[in-house]
C-alpha cells in the first residue's frame, strides 16, 4: 500500500521589481490572499510571495543567507503502512541584486534528522533547486539535492541528515547554449522543491520509520561589478608606464653607461 501525501501544490510566477508580472499570473482569490515581503539585504533584496513558500515557513534574510524554518515537514510510516511521501515547493521567491553588484553563484542546503526500526524500513530524500533570469525565463538552471551519506541506520535512534546543491556561472543551462548567466542577471527567480520518503513494509510489525526537514538555507555570493577605467584614466595610466621606463634610460645616458 502506497499513500502519497502533496503538502503544497503552488505555482512558480515570476516577480518583477513592482510584482506585477506575478500579480497578472495570479487568479482572483490568489490575489486576494497574496502578500509580498520584500526583505533588503546588503548587496541584494528578497521579494517573496507568503502564499507559495509550502511546508519550508517564512524565510529570514541573515548576511547573505535566506533562512528557512520548516514546519511539520515530515513523512513516517508505522508497522508496515507502506510508503508515506511529503512533497514540498517553495516557489515566488525573487532576488534583487542591488546597484553595482551581480551574482556569483547560489546554493541550497538542507538539514533533518531520521529515524528507523525494525527490517524492511526505509528514508530517503530528494529534491531540486532551479534559477531562473526574470529577463529571459529560457535562461534556466536546474539542481538536483544531493545527500551527504546513506540513510541506513535502523536502531531505534535518531540520526541527522544534511543534503545541498549549487548553481554557479558554469553550472549548464535547462536549455543548452544560455550560460554562463548568473552574472548577467540583476534580478532572479528562486525555486526549493523537496521530497520526503518514509517506508515500512508490509509484514514487518513493530516496525516505524521516520524523517523530517528541520532546516534550510540559500546562499548567495554576490561580487562587486568590475567597473572600467574611463578613457582619460587609461590614457594617463599608459603615460605614467611609458615614463617610468624612460626615467632610468634617462640615468643610465647622463652617467655615460
Amino acid at each position: 500500500m502506497k499513500r502519497i501525501r502533496e503538502m503544497s501544490r503552488s505555482r512558480n510566477h515570476p516577480l518583477t521589481a513592482a510584482a506585477v508580472v506575478l500579480l497578472a499570473g495570479l487568479s482572483t482569490s490568489e490575489l486576494s490572499q497574496a502578500a509580498l515581503v520584500t526583505l533588503v539585504g546588503t548587496d541584494f533584496n528578497v521579494v517573496y510571495d507568503t502564499t507559495q513558500l509550502g511546508l519550508f515557513g517564512t524565510p529570514q534574510l541573515v548576511g547573505d543567507y535566506l533562512v528557512f524554518t520548516p514546519n511539520a515537514f515530515d513523512a513516517q510510516s508505522l508497522n508496515g503502512a507502506g510508503t508515506d511521501t511529503v512533497n514540498s515547493l517553495a516557489s515566488g521567491i525573487q532576488l534583487v541584486a542591488h546597484t553595482g553588484y551581480q551574482f556569483g553563484n547560489l546554493s541550497e542546503a538542507a538539514v533533518g534528522d531520521y529515524l528507523m526500526q525494525g527490517t524492511g524500513t526505509l528514508v530517503s530524500v530528494a529534491g531540486t533547486f532551479q534559477a531562473t533570469a526574470v529577463a529571459n525565463p529560457l535562461t534556466q538552471t536546474t539542481v538536483n539535492l544531493s545527500v551527504s551519506g546513506p540513510l541506513n541506520i535502523a536502531d531505534g535512534q535518531t540520526h541527522n541528515w544534511t543534503a545541498g546543491a549549487s548553481i554557479t556561472n558554469s553550472t549548464p543551462t535547462d536549455t543548452p547554449g544560455y550560460n554562463p548567466w548568473l552574472a548577467q542577471a540583476s534580478t532572479i527567480n528562486v525555486q526549493l522543491a523537496d521530497t520526503l520518503m518514509a517506508t515500512t513494509t508490509r509484514g514487518s510489525g513493530g516496525s516505524q520509520a521516520f524523517i523530517q526537514e528541520k532546516f534550510g538555507s540559500v546562499e548567495l555570493v554576490v561580487d562587486p561589478v568590475a567597473v572600467p577605467l574611463p578613457g582619460s584614466a587609461w590614457l594617463s595610466l599608459c603615460g605614467l608606464a611609458a615614463l617610468a621606463r624612460f626615467i632610468p634610460l634617462r640615468r643610465r645616458v647622463a652617467s655615460g653607461g
